[in-house]
């Protein structure tokens, strides 16, 4: 039977080695705070992961939720897209008010509080002068005039996306919704969100019309610089374009266009603005209206933008004939010039009910904005659809002189 033979050179540096409680207390010290450093480092970065996949939604296995009529089934690709099959519209419509609370509940409230003028609930102070404008505007009393004038079945289908966005909002806390809440929290605000309306999906369509306008910003530039530009000095900045020139499409032979187009047949120039043109010379106006152009402009710039500020603000659509494609089949392109942002002004969804019929007549797939039911942008088994700015006249400016 052997022994272990052991190094003489190991069991002296086992007599040389000096105890730790024996070593320079400056290294002691060192030592110990760069491992406190690292538990706080990691303790804060396991919690920073546990706060951010906390609101994460729940993409499998079964729910129960109270309101359903029938089972719904929703698939969700690897991009997490949803598609929704449903038997009857009540369920289709309310899955997807859940599913989208799912994924994007911060921005659906943040988007119905800038709408409603009620943004410094989050924010405090910095948003106040936003909630003034806009609750001067109105957008939310409007959208419970038009709530009003909907059709019953248009109502049906607001009200179930509502109850579909409740129901997530019934089960979860703010922390649970969303990382931003934690944030919020952490400032020392104590909010709980309301439950969602079919207003609040309206309201949001007012704040959408509102950064889709096209002639405001045009209107307030030109009233600046009226009293300080000649008429012809005017026209080289806001020139005329004849729809004539280039047409978006060919007009039929009733509706052609003369050669020569009158006023209203011009492009680039609003009635708004083509009336700024005829007015008073500079020399005889009051220049009431080029002091107060300047401040109106700052003053709605305090309006946060969802979907984008300037000129680039628009978008395109066209449709490729069968002829020209690979698959013989007609191609429509769309493409809305809206402001990339995180998380994104669209939201990819799917609704599908289980059999088409005239009471659950939707297979439809496409794009709709975080708090609006239904589709905005997609096709169905018959046909696609798209939307483009048409750069309307929707804005006009009035000076109220208060005495």
């Amino acid at each position: 039977m052997s022994s272990p033979i052991s190094d003489p050179a190991d069991s002296q540096q086992e007599q040389t080695r000096t105890p730790w409680r024996e070593q320079p207390r400056w290294l002691r010290r060192v030592t110990y705070a760069a491992s406190t450093l690292l538990l706080v480092v990691v303790g804060f970065a396991v919690a920073a992961v546990v706060v951010v996949r906390l609101p994460l939604p729940q993409t499998d296995g079964t729910m129960h939720l109270s309101g359903l009529i029938d089972e719904v089934k929703v698939a969700r690709n690897e991009q997490g897209v949803p598609q929704i099959y449903a038997d009857n519209t009540d369920d289709l419509f309310f899955a997807q008010g859940f599913v989208q609370a799912q994924d994007r509940f911060w921005q659906m409230d943040v988007g119905r509080h800038l709408a409603s003028g009620r943004l410094s609930e989050l924010f405090g102070a910095s948003t106040l002068k936003s909630d003034e404008l806009v609750r001067a505007m109105g957008w939310r009393r409007v959208a419970e005039k038009e709530y009003a004038l909907l059709a019953p079945e248009t109502r049906d289908y607001l009200a179930a996306f509502a109850d579909g966005v409740n129901a997530y909002l019934s089960d979860h806390s703010p922390t649970t919704m969303s990382v931003e809440y934690t944030v919020l929290g952490l400032s020392g605000l104590d909010y709980e969100p309301t439950d969602w309306t079919p207003v609040d999906s309206l309201a949001w369509l007012k704040a959408l019309a509102w950064n889709l306008r096209s002639n405001m910003d045009e209107e307030i530039d030109r009233a600046n610089l009226e009293p300080r530009l000649t008429q012809t000095q005017l026209g080289e900045l806001f020139p005329e374009h004849p729809v004539a020139n280039q047409p978006i499409m060919n007009w039929p032979p009733l509706l052609a266009l003369p050669t020569q187009p009158s006023q209203g047949q011009l492009l680039g120039r609003t009635p708004q603005t083509r009336r700024m043109t005829q007015a008073k010379p500079a020399t005889e106006r009051e220049p009431l209206v080029s002091d107060q152009a300047v401040p109106t402009g700052h003053d709605l710039e305090a309006i946060p933008s969802l979907f984008g500020r300037g000129e680039g603000i628009g978008s395109n659509s066209f449709v490729v004939s069968g002829r020209n494609t690979d698959t013989g089949k007609p191609y429509l392109e769309n493409d809305p010039h809206l402001t990339a942002t995180q998380p994104g002004v669209w939201y990819q969804v799917g609704l599908h009910c289980t059999t088409v019929s005239a009471t659950c007549p939707f297979e439809v797939s496409g794009f709709t904005m975080a708090g609006f039911p239904g589709v905005m942008i997609g096709q169905n088994q018959d046909i696609a659809w798209s939307l483009t700015n048409m750069r309307a006249d929707v804005t006009d400016l009035y000076l109220e002189k208060i005495e």
